[in-house]
């Protein structure tokens, strides 16, 4: 009696939690805390993506007519925007891809991305940074007010600044700097300090850890300043503002620096840009040179 051949699986082939599987996979490796700069979007990603196809999905069920439908959830339900959901496609396409890599799947689904805004880019008038920095004070965060003024003036990501120690600041030409090492773009870049950015990190070093950091806490620095960052927003009345959030320190670096002259691609280099087309961004806020030639349309 001939017996029946079956189809050869790979160690991570299964009858059950296929998705789940090679989610698994790819957040000890390729997503891991060692290899990625941040770890929890990932992991906050893949959960949601299991829960939307369910654990025991099998990837080659992932067809583009369920990515399509996976968007209009994220759209309707979640609510979110169109750059949000093609972050969180790019997470849907690189499981495919390695489901794909593994022998899994034969080919990979196509997923369209949507088009983007370039949206509002929100920063703080000298006003607004008063107002964060006085509450601050005033309620017994002292060392969070520096922080904020560490990323204003220097434009640097709160990841960045979580890993900077005071072994990355030198000095050129009399000039305080700080070298970047560990950047979302793996470049080494060097950003100036103003004077009071520099104190301010001689300050927080004083206060933290190691005496080598300058975080006060050992939990992720990013969401130990987003936790005084919500209290103060609330307490501002910024509430309804889902563009007030610690990034737009950065938006404040680069706006500050467009609005007062210096060229986009120097901007570009100090905010570690991959492409210029980024900073582009900023562009908008300048508009020196335009009151300069109004009077061409003067009678």
């Amino acid at each position: 009696m001939k017996m029946k051949k079956t189809k050869a699986t790979t160690p991570y082939e299964n009858k059950y939690n296929v998705l789940l599987a090679v989610c698994d996979i790819l957040l000890a490796t390729d997503w891991s805390a060692d290899n990625c700069k941040s770890p929890r979007w990932f992991k906050q990603n893949t959960k949601l993506i299991c829960e939307y196809f369910g654990n025991d999905c099998k990837v080659s069920d992932i067809t583009s007519q369920k990515i399509t439908e996976y968007v209009t959830y994220l759209k309707t339900v979640k609510q979110s925007a169109n750059g949000t959901v093609n972050r969180k496609l790019s997470a849907l396409s690189k499981i495919v891809k390695r489901a794909y890599e593994l022998g899994i799947i034969d080919s990979i689904p196509i997923i369209h991305k949507l088009k983007e805004n370039s949206g509002r880019i929100r920063y703080l008038t000298d006003d607004e940074e008063k107002a964060v920095l006085d509450y601050f004070e005033s309620h017994n965060k002292h060392l969070t007010a520096l922080t904020c003024i560490v990323l204003i003036d220097t434009g640097i990501r709160c990841g960045e600044f979580r890993r900077l120690t005071t072994d990355d600041i030198f000095f050129s030409h009399g000039q305080a700097i700080i070298i970047l090492h560990d950047t979302k773009n793996n470049e080494d870049r060097a950003v100036p300090l103003t004077e009071r950015a520099h104190k301010a990190l001689n300050e927080l070093a004083q206060h933290s850890r190691d005496k080598r950091h300058f975080t006060t806490s050992k939990k992720d620095s990013e969401f130990w300043l987003k936790h005084d960052w919500n209290t103060m927003k609330h307490a501002l009345g910024y509430q309804n503002d889902s563009q007030f959030v610690p990034h737009c320190l950065r938006h404040t670096c680069a706006s500050r620096l467009v609005q007062r002259g210096a060229p986009i691609y120097s901007v570009s280099k100090w905010l570690g840009h991959k492409t210029l087309s980024i900073t582009q961004r900023y562009a908008h806020l300048r508009i020196d040179d335009l009151i300069s030639i109004t009077s061409l349309l003067e009678k």
